[in-house]
């Protein structure tokens, strides 16, 4: 996947405001624990993540201290980040992992769906394209009104362009168009370049390049104000791919010459290798091989060294045997070939193995969900129970007091009968002696 480089700094801010939202007072004696954080924070989105990283220890210490499982949550999101910066993939998805089971034991839906946005990127940093769109759809899943409006627009752009390589382009477009009115709708900038650079990559899909400049001279626009060195380059070098297929050379080679001065400028990884490809790909088509390969072995010098292998490597070393194979050297061309192959086998097996943890962890979160369900149905049918045992109670109470007043109401009624009784006894009694008397 092209230009992940650029899709970086979204999830630290809003860690930030994580942190600050849900976990300890702001209580004078902790003020430095969030300075820890800002100071952190500010190195990842420059990109320093081995200035961050001592920061990010001693803020997981304070976190510790604390009893601060959202900024335990956080730290870890934040090596994760900075792993994933320094192109160590793997090592960043056992951070996210790791900070994913905190996530969920606290149902913390906003570090959940920040976790698999940020996975996903690191899938498509090894192009794992099938694990990194199940775990934005993952991602997708756990969106609140309070999630990042970051995090939302990453995830729609990139789950556009995973539709777009599938060629699902509707699907794709659709995605695409929801983040544009999302950008507009909230003024926000952020990745507002790469998407229109993304839209560009799907026009000319369709072969409809004048649409496709337009939305590459939009993407620049908004990057002129970003000034980011790194993607400008991969700019100008899809402007000089597009005007190659247009016919006009002499535009291709001067967006080409200024797409290499910015990439080497910025002395972005990521970017300049993607430059020298698009470079070394220009140079064959004009039958300059020497300069084809010169590019094609930068290219695979800058990434030849990292921790993971992906599709740009794959895609150099397959020019490096067309260039081979050009010159007649069938011998070279086969040991690019065999290379490649070496290359596609380890990302198969990479990809299972992510596709296996990943389908573990959503059954590790699939049974605690039903755990919590059964205990939830356990709760009611208890307040059930109690309900019942509270309204036999009632009754019988009533029942009682019932019984009581109408045993109270007879006695009282034979007692008066009585005095009643008693009284004309007396009456008649008295008559009878007046009588006897007169």
């Amino acid at each position: 996947m092209r230009n992940l480089l650029m899709l970086l700094v979204l999830a630290l801010v809003p860690c930030c405001e994580s942190v600050l939202g849900q976990s300890v007072s702001l209580a004078p004696g902790r003020l430095p624990y969030y300075h820890l954080l800002d100071s952190f924070t500010y190195y990842l989105e420059m990109e320093r993540p081995l200035a961050a990283l001592p920061i990010i220890k001693d803020f997981e210490q304070t976190a510790i201290a604390l009893r601060d499982t959202t900024g335990l949550i956080d730290a870890s999101i934040a090596r994760g980040y900075a792993a994933y910066l320094q192109r160590k993939s793997v090592e960043a998805l056992d951070y996210y992992d790791h900070a994913l089971r905190m996530a969920y034991r606290r149902d913390d839906s906003l570090h959940i769906s920040r976790c698999h946005v940020l996975k996903a990127l690191a899938y498509q940093q090894q192009d794992y394209s099938v694990a990194s769109l199940y775990a934005f759809r993952q991602a997708m899943d756990f969106f609140t009104p309070n999630s990042s409006v970051r995090e939302v627009l990453t995830t729609y752009r990139n789950v556009g362009t995973l539709y777009k390589e599938q060629e699902q382009y509707s699907e794709a477009n659709e995605l695409y168009q929801k983040a544009l009115a999302l950008h507009q709708k909230t003024g926000i900038t952020f990745g507002e370049s790469q998407l229109y650079q993304e839209m560009a990559d799907l026009e000319s899909r369709q072969n409809h390049r004048s649409t496709a400049l337009v939305c590459l001279y939009k993407s620049l626009q908004v990057n002129d104000v970003l000034r980011t060195d790194s993607l400008s380059g991969i700019l100008h070098s899809e402007l000089a791919e597009l005007y190659q297929g247009l016919g006009l050379r002499a535009y291709s080679e001067l967006h080409i010459r200024i797409a290499l001065e910015e990439a080497d400028r910025s002395g972005a990884v990521d970017s300049r290798a993607h430059v020298y490809l698009r470079a070394a790909q220009l140079s064959k088509e004009w039958g300059q091989l020497d300069s084809a390969e010169r590019y094609a072995l930068r290219g695979l010098a800058l990434i030849r060294d990292t921790d993971y292998q992906n599709g740009l490597c794959i895609q150099l070393l397959d020019l490096l045997g067309a260039i081979a194979s050009a010159r007649g050297d069938f011998p070279s061309a086969l040991l690019y070939a065999d290379r490649a192959g070496e290359i596609r086998t380890q990302m198969l097996e990479h990809r299972k193995s992510a596709e296996f943890a990943q389908k573990e962890l959503d059954n590790e979160f699939q049974l605690r969900q039903e755990e919590a369900l059964i205990r939830q149905q356990d709760h009611a049918m208890q307040l059930a129970a109690d309900s019942v045992r509270t309204r036999f109670v009632v009754l019988a109470l009533s029942v009682l007091i019932f019984f009581t007043l109408v045993s109270i109401i007879l006695m009282r009624a034979k007692v008066l009968q009585e005095l009643r009784t008693n009284h004309e006894l007396e009456v008649k009694a008295e008559k009878l002696h007046n009588l006897t008397q007169g």
